[in-house]
C-alpha cells in the first residue's frame, strides 16, 4: 500500500476569550467554520490493525505503527463498534458537534476529511472546547507531535502556521520483539535539528512497551542518553499505551497487552520511567488516552509529580456526564486531533494543545528603579525561583529581582548558576549548594554530567569525580576522556601506585592513571586481601595460570600467588615446575599434576623426552619409562642410553627373568635388562622360544639338542618343552 500524499495549506487556530486566557497560536485568512471533527475520537487505545497492511519502510516492530496508519489512512470504525469495545482503540463521531463543557474557551484549527476508503475528501475548521480548570490563568499554545511516519518537515513553515512547539519521538520499544530500536525514532535528529532552528519549542516522547519497572527504567536510561546535548524546553514523555497491532485473524501480537498487566503494574511503570528522568533534571510527563488515563493508571498520583498528556479526539476534552469513563483529571497538554493540516507536512498530524502557566515577565518599576516579577501583567509576590524577560533569566525572591543572589537556582525548566543575580549561561565550572558541589554546564546544572573534571571545589583545585553532575567523595577509580583515573576522596591523585576498582574491576595504576599497559605480577591489597596479583593491561585477573615478573615466574590461583603450590602448571607458554608457588627452571625430575607424572628438564616440560629415568614417582623410587615427557605406565620393553630394559607399571623390574616384548620384537630378560649376548631357549607365558642375540628368532626351523634331547624349533617356538 502507497502512502497517502496530500497538499497542506495554512491552518489557522482562532481563540476566543470568555475569560483571561490568552490566545498564542493566530494563522489569518481562514473562515471560522464551526463543525464536528470529522474523525472519530479517541476513548481508550489505538484501534487494532492488520501489521500486514503497513508499508514496506515502517519497521515492522514499531509500535505506533497502528496509530499511523489510522491517521493516515483512515478508519471505518463507527460510534456504534465504540460501545462495544473498550479494551482495543476504540472511536465515535460527534455527529452534532456541540461542544459541551463547562468552560466557553475554544480554539479552532483546519482538519482533513477521510472517507472509509482513507481517501482525502476536504477540509473542515473543527472548534475545540476546553475546560476551565485547565485553561484558569493560563495561556493555550498550539503544538504538534511527530515521528518519521510523518515524513519530511519544513519546519520554518510550520512555524508559520502557527505552531508554537513540536514534541518530537525519540525512540521506541518493538510492540512484539520487545527490544529498545537501537537507533531510536530515524527522523528524531533531523526533526529536532529542524525545530530548533525555526524557533520551535521542543520536547520529546518515547514509546513504551514496559511490561515491568526494570524495562521503563531501561527506556528511561536510553531517552536520557539519547537526548544528551539537546536543550529542551518541554518534558520527556512516557508515551504508554497498547499497540494495536494484530494478525490477520485479529490475534493480539503486542507483549504489553498479552502481559495482562494490573493498574498498580501499569502506574509503577510509569513512576519508574518519570522518576529517572525527574531525577535527570528534565520535567516529565506520560501521555495515554483518556480511558487508559482514567481506568488503567493512578493517574491522580502520577499527577502529583508528574504532568498529564491526554489524548482524546473530540470537540471536548471532557464533561461531567462521562465521569467515570473518561479523565477529568489535572491536564496539561490536550491532543485533540490526528488528522491535523498543517503547512510543511505533507500527511495529517496530531494536534495538541498546551495549557501554559500564565504569561510571566521580568519588569522595570520606573518610580524606584527596582525590577519584579509579574503573571499577566500583575506582580506576584508569593513567587521566588528563576524567571526570564527578554534581557536574561533572572533570581526572584518574593517577587523581586536579587541582583545580589550568586549560587543555584531552579524553576520549571532547570537547575541554574547565577552571578549577579542573574543566570551566566556561559559559565562552565563548579558551584556549592550549601550541601554538595555541582558542576554546570553553560549555566545548567544538568544531572546528566559523569566525568573527571579540573575545577576548584572548596578552594582546592583538582580534577574533581563528577557523578550525575554531582562531585562526588568516593574512592574509585573513574574515566574521563583524558583516561581512567585513580579517585581519593573526590579527586584524583596522581601520586598513587597500586590498586583500585570500580564497577569493572580492580585495576592497577601509576601516577594515578590506569595506563592499559602494565603486564606483571605487583604484590597489594585488592577485595581486602594483600597477596601478589596477576596483573594484565593492568587490570587483576582473577585466572588461573603462570606468569611473570623481575623476580621470576609464579603459580597463580584466582588472579593471586599461591606460595604453597608445588607440581606442574600450564600457561601459554608451556608446563612448568613449581616449587613453593615459583618455577625453578633449575630443577630436573619428576613432578605430577591432575594430567599425571611428568619429566621436566631446566624446570620445563618439553613434551620431546623418551628415556628410562630413575627418580621418584608417586612416593617409589626407580627407573621410569617416560615417553613425550610423560611417566608412562605400562607393561614393555624399552631403552635409555644404559641399555634395554623391561618395563613393567612403568617401572624397571630388575628382578624379571623370561622373554618379555616390545614393538621391535620379543627379547630375552636377565635381572630386568634385555642381555643381547645370550643364545639359547627361554620361556614366558606363551611358551618355549629359540633367542639369537637376545632376540626371538621367529623365521628360524630347525633342531636343537639340549642335554641330549633333540627338539623341534618351527617358527621360532620350540615343540616338546
Amino acid at each position: 500500500m502507497k502512502k497517502i500524499a496530500v497538499i497542506c495549506l495554512v491552518a489557522s487556530l482562532a481563540v476566543s476569550m470568555n475569560s483571561s486566557v490568552t490566545a498564542l497560536a493566530q494563522s489569518a485568512n481562514q473562515p471560522q467554520i464551526e463543525n464536528s471533527t470529522g474523525e472519530s475520537s479517541l476513548e481508550t487505545d489505538t484501534k487494532a490493525a492488520n501489521e500486514d497492511l503497513y508499508p514496506a519502510d515502517w519497521d515492522a516492530d514499531d509500535p505506533e505503527n497502528a496509530r499511523a496508519f489510522q491517521q493516515m489512512y483512515g478508519d471505518e470504525q463507527t460510534a456504534d463498534d465504540v460501545a462495544e469495545n473498550d479494551s482495543i482503540a476504540t472511536f465515535s463521531l460527534e455527529e452534532d458537534g456541540s461542544a459541551r463543557s463547562s468552560s466557553g474557551i475554544t480554539t479552532k484549527w483546519e482538519n482533513y476529511i477521510l472517507n472509509s476508503a482513507g481517501k482525502i475528501t476536504g477540509t473542515k475548521i473543527n472548534t475545540y472546547t476546553h475546560n476551565s480548570k485547565d485553561t484558569s490563568g493560563k495561556s493555550i499554545a498550539m503544538g504538534i507531535d511527530v515521528s518519521y511516519h510523518n515524513g519530511n518537515i519544513d519546519w520554518n513553515k510550520v512555524k508559520a502556521s502557527g505552531v508554537e512547539y513540536a514534541l518530537i519521538r525519540v525512540g521506541y520499544r518493538g510492540y512484539a520483539g520487545g527490544t529498545i530500536a537501537s537507533t531510536g525514532d530515524s527522523k528524531f535528529k533531523t526533526y529536532i535539528k529542524g525545530a530548533k532552528a525555526a524557533g520551535l519549542k521542543v520536547g520529546v516522547y518515547f514509546f513504551s512497551q514496559a511490561i515491568n519497572v526494570q524495562e521503563a527504567e531501561e527506556e528511561a536510561v536510553w531517552t536520557l542518553n539519547r537526548i544528551k546535548g539537546y536543550q529542551l524546553d518541554l518534558p520527556v514523555v512516557i508515551d504508554y499505551e497498547y499497540a494495536g497491532t494484530t494478525d490477520k485473524n485479529g490475534n493480539s501480537l503486542e507483549r504489553l497487552n498479552n502481559a495482562n498487566l494490573s493498574k498498580s503494574q501499569k502506574t509503577a511503570c510509569v513512576d519508574a520511567f518519570c522518576k529517572k528522568v525527574k531525577t535527570a533534571g528534565y520535567q516529565a510527563m506520560v501521555y495515554s488516552s483518556s480511558s487508559w488515563l482514567e481506568k488503567d493508571m493512578d493517574t491522580d498520583t502520577l499527577s502529583k509529580n508528574y504532568g498529564v498528556w491526554m489524548a482524546r479526539y473530540n470537540t471536548h476534552s471532557y464533561v461531567d456526564s462521562e465521569k467515570g469513563r473518561f479523565y477529568d483529571g489535572t491536564l496539561n497538554i490536550w491532543q485533540c486531533s490526528s488528522r491535523a493540516k498543517i503547512d510543511g507536512i505533507k500527511t495529517c498530524v496530531d494536534l495538541d494543545y498546551w495549557y501554559k502557566s500564565g504569561g510571566t515577565d521580568v519588569v522595570k518599576d520606573p518610580k524606584t528603579g527596582e525590577w519584579y516579577y509579574t503573571v499577566n501583567g500583575v506582580m506576584d509576590e508569593g513567587y521566588t525561583g528563576v524567571a526570564k524577560n527578554s534581557n536574561g533569566w533572572w533570581r526572584i525572591e518574593n517577587g523581586w529581582v536579587n541582583f545580589k543572589f550568586e549560587g543555584i537556582a531552579e524553576n520549571e525548566n532547570g537547575t541554574w548558576y547565577l552571578k549577579n543575580g542573574k543566570v551566566d549561561f556561559t559559565y562552565n565550572g563548579f558551584v556549592h549548594d550549601n550541601t554538595n558541589w555541582w558542576y554546570v554546564e553553560n549555566g545548567q546544572i544538568t544531572y546528566n554530567k559523569n566525568d573527571v573534571i579540573k575545577g576548584n571545589v572548596n578552594g582546592v583545585n583538582a580534577w574533581w569525580h563528577v557523578v550525575n553532575s554531582k562531585v562526588t567523595r568516593d574512592t574509585t577509580v573513574a574515566k574521563s576522556s583524558n583516561g581512567w583515573w585513580y579517585i581519593n576522596n573526590g579527586k584524583v591523585d596522581f601520586g598513587y601506585y597500586g590498586f583500585a576498582a570500580n564497577s569493572n574491576g580492580w585495576w592497577y595504576l601509576e601516577g594515578g592513571k590506569v595506563t592499559f599497559k602494565k603486564n606483571d605480577v605487583i604484590k597489594g591489597t585488592a577485595g581486602g586481601v594483600n597477596a601478589w596479583w596477576h596483573v594484565v593491561e593492568s587490570k587483576v585477573i582473577l585466572d588461573t595460570t603462570v606468569a611473570k615478573n623481575s623476580n621470576g615466574w609464579w603459580y597463580i590461583h584466582n588472579g593471586k600467588v599461591d606460595f604453597t603450590h608445588n607440581g606442574v602448571e600450564k600457561n601459554s607458554n608451556g608446563w612448568w615446575y613449581i616449587n613453593n608457588g615459583k618455577v625453578d627452571f633449575g630443577y630436573y625430575g619428576f613432578a605430577s599434576n591432575s594430567n599425571g607424572w611428568w619429566y621436566l628438564e631446566g624446570g620445563k616440560v618439553t613434551f620431546k623426552k623418551n628415556d628410562v629415568i630413575k627418580g621418584t614417582v608417586d612416593g617409589v623410587n626407580g627407573w621410569w619409562h617416560v615417553v613425550g615427557s610423560k611417566v608412562i605406565l605400562d607393561t614393555t620393553v624399552a631403552k635409555n642410553s644404559n641399555g634395554w630394559w623391561y618395563i613393567h607399571n612403568g617401572v624397571v623390574d630388575f628382578t624379571h627373568n623370561g622373554v618379555e616384548k616390545n614393538s621391535n620384537g620379543w627379547w630375552k630378560i636377565t635381572n630386568g635388562k634385555v642381555d643381547f649376548s645370550y643364545k639359547g631357549i627361554a620361556q614366558n607365558s606363551n611358551g618355549w622360544w629359540y633367542l639369537e642375540g637376545g632376540k626371538v628368532k621367529f623365521g628360524y626351523n630347525g633342531k636343537l639338542v639340549v642335554d641330549g634331547k633333540t627338539y623341534a624349533i618351527k617358527g621360532g617356538k620350540v615343540s616338546g618343552l
